[in-house]
């Protein structure tokens, strides 16, 4: 499998869950396939942070493990 691009969203949480205040989600993948370009939808959920980047560093290391899973 191709990843052609993806997109991690930060957004603030209001109101914040505890020390969290903002969240991370995968707003979009795209993967190559034999008919072209494909948009998929895995269901990554969210991950927390105190921060922005926090928030999407977990994100990313959450896909970059499902990636490796993968094969990607």
């Amino acid at each position: 499998m191709i990843i052609v691009d993806y997109e991690i969203l930060v957004q603030n949480l209001v109101p914040p869950l505890g020390l969290f205040k903002h969240y991370a989600v995968i707003q979009f993948l795209i993967i190559e396939t034999e008919k072209g370009n494909k948009k998929i939808d895995l269901g990554f959920g969210e991950t927390y942070g105190k921060t922005e980047d926090e928030a999407r560093a977990k994100m990313q290391a959450k896909f970059d493990s499902w990636r490796k899973e993968n094969g990607s």
